[in-house]
């Protein structure tokens, strides 16, 4: 039959699928494109970037590396979104804050504008005010450059008081909020980068040395996934076990799909999933 014979609703149901694809290209090549997308990729390749570099301070010192511990990309950065959600949580009040002592702020700028209009009205009558508000001229020039640099503030605040400038401590604007937002995040991850690498490091001796190691957590929730837990072990395979195994020093650091990992008598041992049990202290 030919296509000018088909009845309408025949035409519409085959020209459908072609027609929602040809629509649907464009709009996920806007989204892959679109700047939130883009940041958001850059964003999780630094991360995990930082993650590999931390994850191989601790394992590195007791010769071991991500595979061993069943450790990949998608692992490690679902262990560590849960606290950076929570960072950026944090930097959410912390801005909320820096609202509310901004509308104070504000609202004493403002205040303190109308007191040196009035000065500057009375100065104009009377000479001797004249010399105050002269004073206060020479510096007013440098702080309100400092203001504009330190806005966001406590000191800042105070700096917009005294220089009156109600117009850069305004708090509700959309770009104020925004700049208060990045900023407290970036030095919220910055800081918490830091304090990660240090903990990692420190908790990497303890394991060296044959102490427990618990994983690095934030309100409760594993964000670095490193272990030397005490645990006994039992062996289902032929034969005995190894010795070390059997050592009441004995700590797991982790495992992969065939291998169990210990630490036990200064040295890292590994070990067939397939002929051990583990036995760990809630068990």
């Amino acid at each position: 039959m030919h296509p000018a014979s088909y009845p309408r609703a025949v035409l519409l149901e085959k020209q459908e699928p072609a027609a929602t694809a040809s629509a649907a290209a464009p709009l996920l090549r806007r989204v892959l494109d679109s700047p939130f997308v883009q940041a958001a990729s850059y964003a999780g390749a630094a991360l995990y970037f930082v993650l590999t570099l931390i994850y191989d301070r601790y394992l590195g010192k007791v010769g071991l590396n991500t595979g061993d511990v069943g450790l990949d990309r998608v692992t490690m950065l679902g262990r560590a979104a849960a606290g950076i959600v929570i960072l950026l949580g944090l930097s959410a009040v912390i801005s909320a804050f820096r609202v509310l002592y901004g509308s104070l702020f504000w609202l004493l700028a403002l205040a303190y504008q109308k007191l040196i209009a009035r000065m500057r009205r009375l100065a104009r009558d009377d000479p001797k005010h004249a010399s105050a508000l002269e004073a206060y001229a020479q510096v007013h020039s440098l702080l309100r450059k400092v203001a504009k640099w330190l806005g966001w503030t406590p000191i800042g605040s105070a700096l917009v008081v005294l220089t009156v400038q109600p117009d850069l401590l305004f708090p509700f604007t959309r770009k104020a909020m925004m700049r208060t937002f990045v900023t407290i995040a970036s030095m919220t991850l910055v800081l918490g980068t830091v304090w990660a690498t240090v903990t990692v490091s420190d908790r990497a001796d303890d394991a060296v040395q044959g102490k427990p190691v618990k994983p690095l957590s934030v309100l409760g929730l594993n964000i670095i996934d490193i272990n030397a837990i005490p645990v006994q072990i039992r062996w289902t395979g032929s034969g005995t076990a190894p010795s070390e195994l059997l050592r009441p020093d004995l700590k797991y650091l982790g495992r992969n799909n065939s291998t169990l990992q210990f630490r036990t008598g200064g040295t890292t041992i590994s070990a067939p999933a397939a002929n051990i049990i583990v036995l760990f202290p809630d068990s």
